[in-house]
Formats: C-alpha cells, structure tokens, sequence
C-alpha cells in the first residue's frame, strides 16, 4: 500500500459507509428535476475534440479532487494503538522510528535496516531523502503489512511476519521496500509539485501520485528494489510469476486496461506483479535511469495531462499501452520457449464442479468414503471450506472469517485452523486465535483468547495441536496445545529466534518439521515435541521451501529450484533431496495419502488451483544436480544494474532512544489551502483551510477561515477530534458575522457555536460477520448577538440541545461482485431534544434501518430501508428530520405538517453485464448493474392517520463501473429515472461517483 488503502465499493449508503473495514469516500452529484418532454435528445461528442474534451476533463478532475474534502479534507486514518501503551522514540540520521517500549530491541534493529539500506535503495531513483521520515510501529497487531503515506507523511509497519513469507527476512523486506516508497514520493515532492507545497502542504504530493502515477509502478518498482537489493525478494520466487504466466500463455495478452484496472469476470494478476514485471522489463529495455526521468516529468509537469504516460514516450518512444504489450509479448514469447521444453508429470485431476469463474482449491486432505477436504475460494466465492465426493459435488461444511495466509488442516473429521479477531475498539490491536470445527457435531470451538497463534496442526489422534506463536515483542515461539481447551503444554524457542512456518506433525506424534527463516534464507527443522530439541535437516538456503509434512523416512515439501513451484522429497537420513513433480506452472500444498500410495496436492491452472492425486511410483525423483532452472532472468540483471544485495553488518549500531510522549505531538499541520473546504459537503469558498493529523492518528484537526459570498460576511471555524482514549471526543466551534435584508436594508448579526460529542465505536466482528456498535452523545449550543445594524426588534434566542445516537450493524461477508450485502442489518436510532431551558427548539426522535437479503441469483440483493420518527416543534425552531426522504423530494416540495413521519423504500440490485469494454485512452467499463427501487414516505398527526400526506417515487437506476482516461479511481456513472406519481411527474437525474480512496 502506498498512498491510501481500500480497493473496493462500499455499496452502503449515507449513513452507513463506515460499515465497511475500508471505507472510502464518495463524491455523489446530480442534475436533479429534470422533466423529460417530447422531442428531449441527447448530442454525441464529435471525435476530433475528443483531446481537447479529455484535456479538459483531467483538468476539472485535478482540481475537483484538489478542492474535495472526500480527497483533501478526508484524513486517512489506519487506526488507534491502545491508550496504555508507552512509546519510545529511536532517532536515526533520516529515520525515527516510533515504536512500544517493550518492542524497542526490535525497533532498533528496524531503525538500523531502514538507515543502512538507505543509499542503496535512494540509488537508481537519484534521490536523497530530505529531513527525518517518521515511521510507527504497530506492535500490538497480528496482522502483517506495511505502508507508505504522504499527507501526513509516515510510514506504518506491521511487523509480525506472515506464514506465507518467502526467504528474506521480514524486518529487511519492510526497510526496502516500504523505503522504496518514501523515496518514490520524496522524489516525486519536486520540482513544480514541491513548490506547490508553499500553497498547499503534503497533500499535493500525494494528490499527485494518486492521479498520476499507476499503483503498479510504485508497487512494481517496490518489488524490483526488495529482489535486486536481497537475495531473494518476490521476483525471485516462482509463484510470483506464475499467476502472470498462465494467464499470459493460456488466455493471451489482456488489453493494458484491463490488465491494470481489473475485471469482475476474469482473475487479474495484482498490481505487485504486473508492475514488476513491465518495471523490470523496462529496466532491461531502456536503462536503470528509465523511470528516474519518468517520475521528473509528473514531478514538473503535474499540470499537464497524463504526465506519467508522457514520460515514458518520451523515453522510449511508446505510448503507455504500447510500451505494455511489446513488454508482455517479449515476455510471453520467453516463457513460450520455457514451456516447449518442459515434460510433465502425470496425474490424476479430482473432479470439481465446473462454474465457469475463477476458482481456487487448496489444502486439499483425505475424508472418509473416497471424498476430499479443501479450501475454496474465487472472485465470486467468500472463502469457505467443502467436501467434493467422487463425483465432483462439493458442499459448503463451513465458513470462516478473515483467515490469512496460514495453513489449514483436517484430520479425522474436524478442521484446524487460525483466525483473526479484531480488538473491540483499538483498530491496530487484533488477535490470532486457533479454530476447530468437528464436522459431525457441527461444533466450532475457539482455542485461546486474546493469542497469537498462527498455521495450527493437529496431532495423529487429535488430541494435541501444534502452532507457531509470535508475541508482542516479536519473540518466535512453537507452542503445543491441548486440543480441547486449548491449554498450553509446552512453548519451544529458538536461539537465534528464527522465525518457524507451517508445523507439521509426524505419524506417531512425536516429532514436528516446519519450515525455519533466518538472516540467511530458509531451511527445513525438525523439532522434538517432547524434548524441545532442534535438529535442522537443510542448510539454509535463499530458494523457496515451504510447506513440508512428513511421509515415512522422508520429507514432503515445496522448492523452487527448476524456477516453478514443484513438490520434493528429503531423505532424513542421507540428506538427498529429489524434485517429485513437474508442474507447468506451480504446484503446492503436498501431502501424502493415508494408503501411502498417492501424492496429493494442487496445481495451477488459469481459473485457479485444481486438486491433484499422482501415484508415488510414478513421481520423476530427479536430483537437484539433474534441475534446469526457467528464469526471464531479470532478477540478475536487476542485481547487477543495483551492484548486488545489500550486506548488512553483523553488529549493528544502538541509536539514541528516549520516551516519545504524547501529550507533546497532538499536532502535525501538513496541509493547507488559501481556500475554504467543507468538510461535512463538497463546497469550496474563498477562505483559508489548515489540518493537522499527528503520527498516532489520534489527534484530527481542521481550522480555517470562511469567507460567504451571498452574504459577503466572514467566520471563523475549527474541528477537533481525538481518538487516543476509550471514547472518541469531538469539539466544533465556530464564530463570524451573518447578514441578511429587511426593510431598512441588509443587517448582520454574530453567531457563534458550539458542537461537542463523545462516541465509543466498538467492533464486535467474528467469524463470517461484520458487527459493531456505536453509541453517542452530542451537545450544540448555538448563540446569536446582535451587531450595530441589527434591528432591535429582533428577538436572537440561544439555541441549546442534546442528541443522542446509537448506531449498529451486522453485514455477512460478501464479495467484491456483490453490489449490496447478501444477508444484513443496519439501525440507527436518534434522539435530539432541548432539556436545558432557554429556546424551545421542540424534540425528535427516530429509527433508520436497513435489511439485507438474498435476491433470486448470485449477487443480486434485495434490501428494505424502514424510517420512523416523531417530532413536537419547537417555538422558533424545528430540528432537521432523521430519517431517510423518497428520492427526488425535499422537506420544502413535501410541506409535510403532521407530526409523525415514516418512510420505507424496497429496493432490488442486480448486475447486468460484465463486458471488460476497452476504448483505449477513453474509457474502460468493468460492470453495468441496475438498482430498482420504490419509496415512499408519509406523515400524519395524532394516534390515527389523521390528515395523513403521502409521497411516493418509483424508479430505476442504470450504473457503470468504469475507469476515464485512464485515471485510476474507478468513477460509477448512471442515469435514474423516477416517477413521482403525487405529481404525475418524470424525473431525470445523473448520478455521479468517484472511489477517491482507491490510490
């Protein structure tokens, strides 16, 4: 992640968007009340000002996403650390790093990586990097990842290391390629964008990376840096190829939009490796100064459009998608050439159902009756767990929550498995906990509370687990487990603290082997369950292993030595290790048949991992002597135009430490604007905006000046929240001069406010359900002074209420292809009144909520909004309404008088189309969905219908998903169409919406 993180649309409306783990900001216009009349047309844009049209549309959207509070006022917050936790901070030359106290041995050894790594990683961008990077640790989290943001600028590290980690130290794969990042943007914070920094701070740095230059490159050029600087890195390990490969040689070459945009019906390599291969690509074609020139051109010309795709003509010759396909060609041309060469293993493919999508089988396991165990998931597919029987039929046995990268296991009817859980309040403190599901009993049993626990793996009888644990210090443990209740019966440590992977029993529950990574690559252990004692069967090595199980005398695991995933053999006796199998594109998860007879494990194809039984007899059992490796070759090339990895010293210097206190870094102002933005809308006024976000994301702050306009009158405004206690505590004041006309003419007078609140957002999410509650308490006192020009016959009251709000939610998990949740619900309750006296402002109270349900197919929904609420007026005032209007009315077209107001609306999602349309360099439309809906709203007053008003709107909505002119938040544009039958009307809207927290 770089600038900001979220890939996916909400699809929860208004009050509903923080439902979501990643929710994004919505910009939503629309030409409303349009009358559609005989002889209405719309005009076709002529092709020969389409430059100019698309010029100008890059221009508005630049400044539209310059001057939107959903982009420049929006803050990017990852979360809050527990409130008791004591910082330290370690000051390096260019770094401080941020980090617990009890962590501070291992945030010096990150201070260190990051500081000596600095040069060689600054090198072939041509940058150094100016004044001293923060970084922050997030020890408490359990959940590995790392990220560069540039308003504030920061990085935040992740650092427990994922089960699926290849051979490089983890703390080393964060310190190169996070510090890629920071000097992407510190490079790209020069020239015309760093003066412009004097107008607008840090958040034009990262507005300009987010318009300009494609995620690929900046995780592309990451990945280039983790490989050539190391020896190992991602373009090294085959499985990082292979998804790239199969797609290349068995589909072909997908066009550059959809290969970079994605698609809802095709499975798409990430943005990690196809970057790194056309960064690498270019590399070898055209020089490693090649994007150094590339990046200097956004750098100065942030103003023209498309600068990035500038660049690179400009250096090569080729368009942006051109310089694409002639890569992917070459490359696909190599790998053709691989292919020819390779003999096959053969093997026998367990028949799955066939759905015509992209599908993914893994961990596959024996069950009783000539059945099979796996994983399944896919892009329509939440991941879950199955039974196939012999014929193909697969059945849903159960489905987990977010479970990783970690192994998972069956053994005698039940499934082993770890699960993440989110901490109830403190985003960056979640927890891994160990599952069971006994498959008979339909019984799942949680294993430990509030642990650390990663890839369990049961015993022979299933009476013992074993699993790796990483505490919050960041020491690396084996801890074997009573399997019942969980209780700790024995926790093994290395010497060197190595990092353990997959644990694996063997046979007769005595001994374990998993897979170890060191300083010097990866090698296969085996460990005495009950002595403890470490024996290592390999000699560590930078090639991939991962995965082992025993079988008999040997050792069942995964190696990369032909270049492709492929499944091998050790002879725990004589040390000989044999390549069992060969895959055209990768095979994983190995494991041996209880007959003893049959290999089992998957393969990759292009619609996604198949399961695979091959007869032991007929494995290939080839020497590694014998092994050809299949390599494009550009990780060589890459490390020579680098001058070979990075040697980091055995020693490793202590750098000053001290406490990092909180209550002295509340503020960092890092943006700013000579102009006002609305936070709450999307209104721009002359004026003046400052914000402020400190590292630890607990302290928010916006200040300006407004400037009206219509009133030609002036206020001052600041908002404040802070996230660094149990409850949330918010603070809004402001105070500037109001005017209007009476009959003496235009008058003014002062208004001063102020809004305070506390909330408490709890996350009570488990297993395969979104849920949390939020409570909230709110007060506003609004005061009115007259000035010298205001009529002394006015009476200016002091406005004082109190609002309380609950808010809570349950959302099944649900795939990107669902535009709406399949199974949930949403309530919002509120209640506002005056209880201190003064101005009577009236009461209201009122429920919002929203039920999710199945529609008839795959991925439609169906959804029902109910709204109640109930309102005594006040004398002077009468408080803004709580529930949800029909579409297309207003408070001032209803003039509704009663005092009881109800609203419900019906409304049924469906995608229509898929079509991966590409119109290159204009637009590029992923999903045509349509949204029917009915509302209807009514109020009455008094125990009965009494003077009962009703309003009703029927109406349709015709949505794209799309990407223009190559800009790379995806927009969704419609067109709604309504009939207002209490009017006999037809309306015409169109809708607009831009993902502004996709890059």
């Amino acid at each position: 992640m770089v600038i900001l993180a979220g890939e996916n649309w909400v699809g929860i409306y208004q009050i509903f968007t923080n439902v979501e783990r990643n929710p994004f900001p919505v910009l939503h216009f629309s030409i409303r009340h349009f009358d559609i009349q005989e002889g209405d047309y719309l005009c076709l844009v002529n092709q020969r000002i389409m430059t100019s049209v698309r010029a100008g549309i890059l221009l508005i959207l630049f400044t539209l996403c310059l001057f939107s509070p959903g982009l420049f006022a929006q803050f990017f917050d990852t979360g809050q650390d527990p409130a008791s936790i004591k910082w330290r901070k370690i000051q390096t030359e260019h770094f401080k790093v941020i980090c617990p106290a009890d962590f501070e041995k291992e945030g010096q050894k990150i201070a260190g990586l990051l500081e000596f790594s600095l040069p060689r990683v600054s090198s072939t961008l041509d940058h150094h990097l100016r004044g001293r990077f923060p970084v922050l640790v997030h020890s408490r989290s359990a959940i590995s990842n790392g990220l560069v943001s540039w308003a504030p600028r920061r990085m935040e590290l992740y650092p427990v290391p994922p089960q699926g980690n290849y051979p490089q130290d983890w703390f080393e794969q964060l310190a190169v390629h996070e510090g890629r990042h920071v000097i992407q943007l510190d490079r790209l914070n020069t020239g015309t964008v760093r003066a412009m920094n004097l107008f607008f701070g840090q958040s034009i740095t990262a507005l300009t990376a987010g318009l300009y230059v494609p995620s690929w490159f900046m995780e592309g050029d990451a990945v280039v840096a983790e490989t050539a600087l190391s020896n190992s890195g991602r373009g090294r390990v085959p499985d990082f190829e292979m998804e790239l490969r199969a797609q290349t040689l068995l589909n072909g070459i997908f066009s550059y939009d959809k290969a970079v945009f994605g698609s809802y019906r095709d499975y798409i390599p990430d943005r990690y490796i196809l970057g790194y291969h056309l960064v690498a690509w270019g590399r070898k074609q055209y020089g490693r100064d090649l994007w150094v020139g590339v990046l200097g051109k956004v750098s100065r010309n942030p103003f023209i459009p498309n600068p990035f795709n500038r660049g690179i003509r400009e250096k090569t010759g080729l368009s942006l998608g051109s310089f694409y396909k002639r890569g992917m060609k070459e490359m696909d041309s190599l790998w053709q050439n691989e292919d020819n060469k390779l003999t096959l293993s053969t093997i026998k493919n367990i028949p799955v159902r066939d759905n015509g999508h992209y599908t993914d089988y893994h961990f596959p396991a024996e069950m009783e009756g000539g059945c099979f165990f796996s994983t399944q998931t896919g892009i329509d597919i939440v991941p879950r767990f199955i039974k196939i029987d012999p014929d193909g039929n697969e059945s849903v046995l159960y489905i987990p929550g977010d479970i990783g990268q970690d192994a998972i296991s069956y053994n005698n009817g039940k499934i082993f498995w770890a699960e993440y859980e989110p901490d109830i309040r403190w985003e960056n403190r979640n927890y891994s906990v160990v599952k069971v599901f006994d498959i008979a009993s339909r019984k799942t049993t949680t294993l430990g509370r509030k642990t650390r626990w990663f890839s369990p793996s049961p015993s022979p009888d299933n009476t013992k687990i074993c699993a790796v644990e990483v505490d919050e210090g960041g020491v690396c443990s084996l801890v074997i487990l009573e399997a019942t209740r969980g209780a700790l019966i024995r926790r093994i440590k290395t010497a060197e603290n190595l990092l353990l992977l997959t644990p694996a029993w063997d046979g007769e529950g005595k001994h374990i082997i998993c897979a170890v990574q060191g300083e010097k690559g990866k090698a296969l252990a085996d460990i005495n369950a009950v002595t403890g004692k470490i024996i290592f069967l390999t000699r560590f090595t930078t090639v991939e292993i991962s995965g082992p199980v025993y079988y008999q005398d040997k050792v069942i695991f995964l190696g990369g030595w032909n270049g492709i995933d492929n499944v091998y053999s050790l002879d725990t006796a004589g040390g000989q290790i044999l390549q069992l199998t060969s895959s055209r594109f990768g095979a994983h998860d190995p494991s041996v048949t209880a007959d003893g007879q049959h290999l089992l494990y998957v393969d990759y194809t292009p619609n996604g991992h198949r399961i695979t039984e091959a007869e032991l007899p007929d494995l290939l059992n080839i020497s590694l002597e014998s092994i050809d490796k299949m390599s494009l070759g550009l990780d060589t090339l890459l490390s020579q135009q680098e001058g070979g990895p990075i040697q980091y010293p055995e020693l490793q210097p202590v750098y000053p430490s001290k406490p990092y206190r909180k209550l002295f870094h509340l503020f960092d102002f890092h943006s700013w604007a000579p102009a006002y933005l609305d936070i709450s809308g999307l209104g721009v006024s002359p004026g003046i905006t400052l914000m402020s976000q400190n590292l630890l994301s607990t302290m928010f702050m916006t200040a300006g000046y407004l400037y009206n306009q219509a009133e030609q009158t002036g206020k001052y405004t600041l908002d404040i929240t802070y996230k660094g206690f149990y409850p949330v505590l918010s603070l809004s004041c402001s105070d500037g001069l109001r005017a209007s006309e009476w009959k003496s003419g235009r008058y003014t007078w002062e208004e001063k406010e102020i809004k305070a609140g506390i909330s408490l957002p709890l996350n009570f999410s488990r297993n395969r359900y979104y849920r949390g509650l939020q409570p909230a308490i709110k007060t506003t006192v609004t005061e009115l002074l007259h000035t010298s020009s205001t009529p002394g016959i006015f009476y200016l009251p002091a406005f004082k209420s109190l609002e309380y709000e609950l808010y809570a939610y349950q959302l099944l998990r649900y795939t990107t292809k669902n535009l709406l949740p399949e199974w949930g619900q949403v309530v919002y309750l509120r209640f506002r009144n005056s209880p201190f006296g003064g101005e009577n402002t009236g009461t209201i109270k009122g429920v919002q909520s929203t039920l999710y349900f199945p529609g008839l197919y795959r991925h439609h929904s169906f959804s029902i909004d109910l709204g109640f609420q109930y309102r005594i007026n006040g004398m002077n005032y009468r408080f803004a309404d709580v529930i949800n209007l029909p579409r297309s009315y207003s408070i001032s077209t209803m003039k509704t008088t009663g005092t009881r107001f109800g609203s419900a609306t019906v409304q049924y999602a469906l995608p229509l189309f898929y079509p991966d349309l590409s119109l290159p360099r204009v637009a590029y439309v992923k999903r045509i969905s349509a949204f029917f809906f009915i509302d209807h709203a009514f109020s009455y007053s008094g125990n009965s219908l009494s003077h009962y008003e009703g309003y009703t709107c029927f109406g349709a909505d015709l949505l794209t998903d799309l990407h223009l002119f190559r800009f790379y938040a995806p927009f969704r544009l419609g067109l709604r169409t309504m009939y207002l039958p209490e009017k006999n009307t037809y309306n015409l809207e169109f809708l607009y919406q831009v993902n502004l927290n996709s890059f």
